[in-house]
């Protein structure tokens, strides 16, 4: 089942210079983006026939089965909330919106917008690639390759994003990455490399902490 791409119209800009955000974006229909239900159905039966296996690991006697099952379990949860729970993703030329079925939605403002793209997903960041809390992310298996190219279409002409290749040669896959360039987008250097640094040394407490939990569990265990 391919998925159709329906259009609503966008409101204009706000905030900042008009003259310089949003470029061509005033006045421009809002490209919504709903998820294959197709897709859905599959994900949710694979979802079915898996379950078992990991409710086997989870309750097994052995240790490290357990641990792995545990493991699984959220991985496949998480999985399973933003492929079954996302209703439509909204590009409008001064936001992307995601609507969660049952949970809100997910707002980002287009003129901080930064893009990434692969082979398997194109996300959409506040501010920074490292901003993992506000993020959007179009999984390209959930949405038709014409649907894929028509977002990524759009934030080129509306957000005025342009990608760079940050990756990949040989047998792997290369990643692209941008945000706009426009004046009224200018990010202070100093800013985004405080961020960065917050972001990698929070990473890495959470690298100890899982560690120490892991050692700990298993001291106990």
């Amino acid at each position: 089942m391919d998925n159709s791409v329906e259009h609503r119209d966008g409101a204009t800009g706000g905030g900042g210079d008009e003259a310089l955000w949003p470029p061509q974006g005033s006045g421009r229909e809002a490209l919504v983006i709903p998820y294959n239900p197709g897709v859905k159905i599959v994900i949710a039966v694979v979802a079915c026939l898996v379950m078992p296996l990991v409710y086997y690991c989870v309750t097994g006697d052995d240790f490290v089965i357990h641990l792995l099952g545990v493991a699984g379990f959220a991985v496949l949860a998480l999985y399973l909330v933003d492929c079954l729970g996302t209703g439509d993703i909204t590009l409008e030329p001064d936001r992307i919106v995601k609507r969660w079925l049952l949970a809100g939605e997910t707002v980002i403002p287009a003129q901080w917008a930064v893009m990434t793209r692969d082979q398997h997903t194109i996300r959409f960041y506040h501010g920074s690639s490292s901003n993992l809390r506000e993020r959007i992310t179009i999984r390209r298996f959930m949405v038709s390759p014409t649907v894929a190219e028509a977002a990524l279409t759009y934030a080129a002409e509306a957000y005025g994003i342009k990608l760079r290749q940050d990756g990949g040669g040989g047998d792997e896959a290369p990643s692209f990455s941008g945000r706009g360039a426009c004046k009224g987008r200018q990010v202070s250097a100093l800013l985004l490399g405080r961020f960065n640094e917050a972001v990698s040394n929070q990473k890495l407490m959470l690298g100890f902490f899982i560690a120490f939990a892991v050692l700990a569990v298993f001291i106990v265990g």
